[in-house]
């Protein structure tokens, strides 16, 4: 094999296989469903039952503009792609009904959620997927265990990672996100203006919409074997948040963007 075809063997960080490409399918009036949207999940255990994480906004938007027009939106499905083989890195969709056959939502949303107009509702949901993914497949798992103490703050310009699928862009062959860096541009764990969000200054783009928001407090390993695998305990880490968009004040774009705190995710479970 020739240099460029040969790839050395590593040991990849867990966390890359803790998020999903998703793709935002509706049917309308079309026969198959199509593509209306990417985005970004990620995956999270609760007391045994495991969800998929993202946007509100990705799942339903009650007005959106397009083309200068106030469209609804209203994916009837999400479609996943995640790992089933260590070694060969061979991959599988699953595609997840958002709705039940009466129409009801299968998302789950902040109780908060009910009495604020859809411009203030908590932008975070959580799928339960406990039916559709199993034991074979290779897929990390958040939890509160990786949610930064009580007692900790951090400082203005901390480093974070966000982890994800700009404008849809990752490696197609291998399935790996792609990791972007942005630094904390409000205080930790103060909630900005009395919202529980806080802002981070980075260069993110649409399709990143969901992904988690990491604290890398150590990302240097030294490696004991060649082979390839997930490397586990994992690279220490945790978990800030999840990121939702822009965020602009009085239609002024300031590079910042808008990030939940994951307590949220607890307490959505929690309902």
């Amino acid at each position: 094999m020739s240099e460029i075809g040969r790839q050395r063997e590593y040991q990849i960080d867990r966390w890359m296989v803790s998020v999903t490409r998703i793709l935002a399918l509706s049917c309308g009036k079309a026969p198959h469903p199509c593509g209306v949207g990417k985005a970004t999940g990620f995956f999270y255990e609760k007391d045994g039952q495991k969800y998929l994480i993202t946007n509100r906004h990705v799942i339903l938007e009650e007005s959106r503009e397009e083309g200068g027009e106030e469209l609804g939106f209203y994916p009837d499905s999400l479609r996943i792609r995640v790992h089933i083989s260590g070694g060969s890195w061979e991959n599988r969709y699953i595609t997840i009904p958002l709705y039940y056959d009466n129409r009801e939502p299968k998302w789950l949303e902040h109780p908060n959620n009910s009495n604020l107009p859809p411009s203030d509702k908590i932008d975070v949901v959580a799928i339960n997927i406990d039916s559709y993914v199993s034991s074979s497949d290779i897929i990390t798992y958040w939890s509160r265990n990786y949610f930064l103490p009580d007692d900790e703050m951090l400082g203005i310009g901390q480093q974070t990672l966000i982890v994800g699928y700009p404008m849809g862009f990752y490696d197609r062959i291998q399935n790996f996100p792609i990791t972007k860096s942005g630094t904390l541009a409000s205080p930790y764990p103060i909630y900005f203006e009395r919202k529980p969000f806080f802002l981070i200054d980075a260069n993110l783009s649409s399709g990143m919409s969901g992904s988690p928001v990491i604290l890398p407090t150590r990302s240097l390993r030294t490696l004991k074997t060649r082979t390839t695998a997930i490397q586990t305990p994992p690279f220490p880490a945790s978990l800030l948040g999840i990121f939702s968009g822009e965020y602009s004040s009085n239609g002024i774009r300031l590079g910042l963007n808008q990030v939940w705190y994951p307590t949220l995710i607890e307490q959505i479970l929690s309902r």
